[in-house]
């Protein structure tokens, strides 16, 4: 239940339709409450001193029992009722202006509604374009990057074929990990080189640990760098790594076991308690290099070479992945993969916002489109119901002056002493003429409705191929 501008009660019985508002409601309007206010007939009574005057001339026998013509009182009477009726005819203007008003109001917008619901795939495409020009660059730049990194990539797999996927990226635990190796390597050869190098330093034992670690740093760090950067090269059977690595391999061997010798016979030295024992180690190494003098001596140079053998394993092992260069064609690919799905997604959640905005426009101007057309049948029913109630003002005024009349003349007649004139016995000779206001033409009113009501049923039916048409250009968008 409703109330509507001028005091009428509206029911309306709504039936679902696609938009869940139907275009087809049941009115039953109610025409108890009105606008128009009634003849005050009591102050009118009072006023005009009604029944004073009314006694006053019965007591005088006026009018006389002969008169036929109606006395000066029942004309004031009468003037009542024109002024009521030009007092309605300001009302009922009002109120038909401003409903006349609002069913145009109505039409502008459902027309307008439906104009927008229907060039809603439309404006969403120029949306969508506007934000792929925007991106543009940035798409052109980031799919290049990733053709690029893709295409050199799998040229390198295919050069080497090479079909696994690359090693799995290093990370700080995977680091620190190789670097504990690594320090444990050196601690170990440290400790047992210690007691060994100490002998005739006068340092002491410090001493021979600080020179133990010298040694065992330096070992460690070349054997380290030799499997990191080198060993790899090994699963490459083309071009001049080939041949290089090879060379290098044999000259790393050869280095490391010129170095074990060369700390071997430093050793040996530092028991003789010479001068300057790292000139006498080299002379020895270069005339008897695998000549020590005790086991010691020959154990130190094992333990240099192991060393050296674990360091190069771990540097090996370092590496992202066996085969030289594979990892970090492989990372390339996916930070530049990374950066691309990024933007795209970014690029696909606008348009999907975008996309989600104009569905939601869509809606709202279907649901405005046929809500107003059922407010515009109310506004038509209520634009009739206020000439209705008009009428029935006109109505009441009529009959509230004749019953002041009527009041009168039954006054004047109870207190004379001759009788009335003939004319109070009857209402006939009562012409009530005022400026009434004929019943406005509906016509041009349904008229709008009819073409509303269809313009509403046509975007109903259209509905789908609208909702399928902006989903073909989203769809569009994205590839």
């Amino acid at each position: 239940m409703a109330m509507v501008k001028g005091g009428a009660k509206i029911e309306v019985t709504v039936d679902k339709s696609p938009r869940n508002i139907s275009h087809q409601n049941n009115i039953k309007l109610d025409v108890s409450i009105s606008p128009f206010p009634p003849l005050a007939t009591d102050e009118i009574i009072k006023k005009l001193a009604l029944v004073y005057v009314a006694k006053n001339l019965a007591w005088k026998e006026e009018p006389p029992s002969d008169s036929k013509l109606r006395s000066v009182q029942e004309l004031q009477i009468d003037n009542y009722y024109p002024d009521a009726v030009a007092k309605y005819n300001q009302i009922l203007k009002a109120g038909i202006d401003n409903k006349t008003k609002e069913i145009e109001k109505l039409a502008d917008d459902i027309k307008q509604n439906d104009n927008n619901a229907r060039n809603i795939p439309k404006m969403f495409d120029i949306e969508g374009q506007k934000i792929l020009d925007q991106y543009e660059h940035f798409f052109d730049k980031e799919k290049k990057e990733l053709e690029a990194a893709e295409k050199q990539f799998y040229d390198f797999r295919e050069k080497y074929h090479i079909t696994r996927p690359a090693g799995k990226s290093r990370n700080l635990k995977d680091g620190l990990l190789t670097f504990a190796i690594s320090a444990f390597l050196v601690v170990i050869e440290s400790f047992f080189n210690a007691s060994l190098f100490s002998t005739n330093l006068e340092g002491g034992l410090v001493a021979g640990a600080a020179m133990a670690c010298f040694f065992s740093i330096f070992n460690v760090g070349v054997s380290f760098g030799f499997g990191k950067f080198i060993v790899p090269h090994f699963n490459i059977k083309t071009g001049p790594w080939k041949y290089i690595t090879p060379l290098f391999t044999v000259a790393w061997i050869a280095a490391l076991l010129f170095y074990s010798l060369m700390v071997g016979h430093y050793r040996d030295c530092l028991q003789m308690d010479i001068d300057r024992p790292e000139v006498v180690a080299l002379n020895a190494l270069a005339s008897s290099p695998f000549q020590l003098s005790d086991i010691f001596s020959f154990l130190l140079c094992f333990l240099t070479i192991i060393v050296g053998f674990c360091a190069a394993y771990d540097g090996f092992k370092s590496n992202a992945d066996p085969f030289p260069g594979y990892s970090e064609l492989s990372e390339k690919r996916n930070r530049a993969l990374q950066k691309w799905n990024k933007f795209a997604s970014k690029r696909h959640n606008l348009i999907e916002n975008k996309f989600n905005e104009y569905s939601n426009k869509l809606q709202n101007y279907c649901s405005t489109v046929s809500g107003a057309t059922g407010n515009l049948r109310l506004c038509i029913q209520d634009k009739e119901l206020i000439f209705t109630q008009y009428q029935s003002a006109l109505a009441s005024a009529r009959a509230a002056v004749i019953a002041l009349i009527q009041k009168f003349r039954a006054v004047n007649a109870s207190e004379r002493k001759t009788k009335p004139p003939v004319y109070f016995s009857s209402t006939d000779g009562i012409l009530l003429k005022a400026n009434e206001v004929q019943a406005p033409d509906m016509n041009l009113d349904y008229k709008i409705y009819a073409e509303c009501q269809a313009m509403s049923k046509s975007l109903d039916d259209d509905l789908p191929a609208i909702k399928q048409e902006l989903l073909e250009k989203y769809q569009l968008l994205l590839k």
